[in-house]
């Protein structure tokens, strides 16, 4: 099967919000998303679905690597 383009996929954007945790540590979800996404609101659905697949951990307003 052929994969979808990589640029701008959401594929994309949950690699930075990783790579950001990584790099930063525990962070707000309002850091995360304005650090992550031309597109605020789009990178907080994929945070929330990172969230829910448990690849994220939200304490107290801090988000970390699950």
């Amino acid at each position: 099967t052929v994969q979808s383009a990589f640029a701008g996929s959401d594929r994309e954007i949950r690699g930075r919000v990783l790579r950001y945790l990584l790099e930063n540590g525990p962070s707000s979800r309002d850091a995360v998303a304005a650090a992550c996404g031309d597109d605020t609101k789009r990178t907080e659905k994929i945070i929330r679905k990172m969230v829910d697949e448990f690849l994220l951990a939200e304490d107290s307003g801090c988000l970390s690597i699950a």
